[in-house]
């Protein structure tokens, strides 16, 4: 499966999903549940606002955890926190460093990016990194906690039509069900015939926290393009991301 980066996908209000990428589908407002949880905002040309293109999670008062595929190393880019990124005041200049070993050409294998915020973010708790290999054993159909700032369900047009999203731009979360551990991903059911949700456009990066804490299993890289059925992200548990993303510790 290949994956488009967010940021060239999500081009309007209303979009046309063509390809395989990732918003929280079928969510609940996040109401101040993850405050560690950010967006990578631009501006949009056809657009009069900024907007989240990708999501992430502050694990220290300088570091921000998201996907290699969402920026270029070494990049200058923008992060909020502010629940709704079209009226957010506050925007926090940063550097975007992507895993040396990650090429999209390696079907993003190392999907992994840390941006170092050029100030302190002060918050009362951050995100927190997994042990090494606690994946590993993760028993089927343990709950998954993704947030983020993608688009929201599927929306069908009155009288018939190719079916749209509506981009959220705003921080949601969504519960969605472990399925599978691999060599580099946690596949999680996002199914909602099955009481599933998950990710989408938008929330590429964004945290896959262990039920209700606030641990990062993983961020969220790919999916199905409907974003119906799996949400699959790259592991923050195995050894070469922790030892990339501790590099920063500050």
């Amino acid at each position: 499966m290949k994956k488009i980066s967010f940021v060239l996908i999500i081009l309007s209000l209303l979009v046309v999903c063509a390809m395989p990428v990732f918003a929280i589908t079928y969510s609940q407002p996040d109401n101040g549940a993850h405050p560690y949880v950010g967006a990578l905002v631009r501006f949009a040309d056809a657009e009069p606002y900024q907007r989240a293109y990708c999501s992430g999670t502050l694990i220290s008062s300088r570091i921000f955890v998201t996907a290699a595929h969402c920026g270029s190393n070494g990049s200058a880019v923008q992060v909020t926190f502010e629940e709704n990124v079209a009226t957010a005041v506050t925007l926090i200049n940063g550097t975007f460093y992507s895993h040396p070993e990650y090429r999209s050409q390696r079907q993003y294998v190392f999907d992994v990016a840390v941006v170092v915020l050029d100030t302190d973010v002060i918050l009362p708790v951050y995100g927190q990194l997994p042990t090494v290999d606690s994946s590993k054993k993760l028993p089927r159909n343990t709950p998954i906690t993704i947030v983020g700032y993608g688009v929201s369900e599927r929306v069908f047009p009155e009288g018939g039509g190719h079916w749209f999203f509506y981009r959220l731009n705003s921080r949601n979360f969504a519960v969605g069900s472990h399925t599978a551990t691999s060599a580099h991903w946690i596949h999680i059911s996002q199914n909602p015939a099955q009481g599933d949700a998950g990710a989408c456009y938008g929330d590429s990066g964004g945290p896959n926290f262990y039920g209700d804490t606030n641990v990062i299993a993983a961020v969220t890289s790919t999916g199905d393009t409907p974003c119906t059925a799996t949400n699959v992200s790259y592991r923050l548990d195995l050894q070469t991301s922790l030892d990339f993303i501790n590099s920063f510790s500050n």
